[in-house]
């Protein structure tokens, strides 16, 4: 196993699929193994992470693949110009300027096991056939989204399309054919042994679809860099910021809360609700708000706010230390990883019942779940949360950094690498 060769690839390397698609590779590197990461896109200066050369020196190729380029973009702006999106729809087209032999080139080794991250605009289903074709690599898709299922999407919400084929794609204005046609194609193409690697939820909606069906999805935690977490008390995080010992803290925020899967309309119904039936707990409560969100909704509806922005991993792990929970509204994630961040850091979580939250948050134990857009049901949950930290402060502290170390431990990525390792080959030619 520690002569393993693991070939990681994504999109980037940085931004959050990309700090996490790095964070594996080191960690990879760190155990032993033979990994690097190559992206279509890097900013960082580490040695182990690859930009993907995409074209030839050779002028009379370079020219024919400038070429190509143009056709593909053209293409793209068409589709975008005839069928349009409703509102900030994501959608992959099935294309890339890369290809399995250019990325294949550019390593020091061949392959033993190729990890696919968030690889839109960059892998494709026809490379993944190519790769495994050329290298006879063990395979398994990250699921930092739901993409790798779908015909395109990054998240189905409430379409169960990906269970059947596609048709009929509601994210376009105009009716088409084109989900349909991706999903096809990566059935056709997509190897009978790659595995797919997620959150237990992630891996129920695989095995619910017509790609997954099929095929092996396992349950998986995504690391985070636990080197990061805080051994500051809550009294110094706290001193700070500013922040009044005497207060009940809810962590809440995200990179963006204008991301309609982070539930912004709950959160808000949820807060307003907390000031008008609980008036004894809203009266001790203040938020602490991250990410680049602005204060005034939160303000507007009567609630103190530290707003710290949008901060480094290191600092951010110190803003779990000064909560007493993190609330997170996600209604569409296969994350979120703040929920990692905030149980290593012994903060309970109060969350809907989706993505990580399934792995990780367990009620009374290490915070609170309710059904997905239970906005009574979560309301619950917060006033239970605050009664529990009244009386059991300590011992979920204890819960959270004990759940963490064993889930980290039971669901690794260590462990998925061992088991597809051990299974036999199964070369689609």
């Amino acid at each position: 196993m520690l002569s393993l060769k693991i070939l990681n690839l994504a999109t980037h390397d940085h931004g959050g699929a990309g700090l996490a698609s790095t964070y594996i590779n080191n960690l990879l590197n760190a155990v032993g193994f033979e990994s690097e990461l190559m992206v279509w896109e890097k900013k960082s200066d580490l040695d182990n992470v690859l930009k993907c050369k995409l074209y030839s020196k050779n002028p009379i190729s370079s020219k024919i693949y400038r070429k190509w380029v143009r056709s593909e973009d053209k293409k793209w702006r068409k589709i975008v110009s005839e069928y349009g999106f409703i509102e900030k729809t994501v959608f992959d087209p099935q294309s890339s300027y890369a290809s399995a032999k250019s990325i294949l080139s550019q390593l020091r080794y061949t392959p033993d096991l190729i990890l696919f991250h968030w690889v839109s605009f960059f892998i494709t289903p026809s490379i993944i056939s190519e790769l495994k074709r050329l290298t006879g690599a063990k395979m398994a898709w990250l699921m930092l989204d739901n993409s790798p299922i779908t015909g395109g999407c990054h998240y189905p919400f409430k379409c169960v399309g990906y269970q059947q084929n596609c048709a009929n794609c509601p994210l376009f204005k105009v009716q088409n054919s084109l989900a349909q046609e991706n999903l096809s194609s990566k059935i056709k193409l997509l190897p009978e042994d790659l595995e797919f690697w997620g959150t237990s939820s992630d891996v129920l909606r695989v095995k619910r679809s017509t790609l997954g069906r099929l095929r092996n999805g396992r349950a998986m935690l995504f690391p985070i860099n636990e080197s990061l977490v805080s051994n500051v008390s809550k009294e110094e995080a706290r001193l700070a910021w500013g922040i009044p010992e005497d207060k009940k803290v809810i962590l809440v925020g995200c990179t963006d809360l204008n991301d309609e899967r982070k539930g912004a309309e709950y959160l808000l119904a949820i807060l307003v609700l907390l000031k008008e039936r609980y008036p004894e707990w809203y009266s001790k409560t203040s938020l602490l708000l991250v990410g680049d969100n602005k204060t005034e909704i939160f303000e507007n509806i009567g609630y103190e706010v530290y707003a710290l922005g949008r901060l480094s991993l290191s600092d951010l792990m110190r803003a779990y230390n000064a909560a007493d929970f993190f609330l997170s509204t996600s209604v569409e994630d296969s994350g979120p990883l703040m929920i990692n961040q905030s149980i290593a850091a012994g903060t309970p979580v109060v969350s809907f019942n989706i993505g990580v939250a399934e792995d990780l948050v367990f009620n009374g134990r290490t915070g609170y779940k309710a059904q997905l857009g239970d906005i009574e049901g979560l309301l619950h949950c917060i006033v239970d949360m605050l009664s529990l930290l009244e009386q059991k402060k300590d011992e979920i502290f204890y819960n959270c950094k004990h759940v963490f170390k064993q889930k980290s431990s039971e669901l690794s990525i260590m462990s998925c690498i061992q088991a597809i390792m051990s299974k036999n080959n199964n070369v689609n030619k």
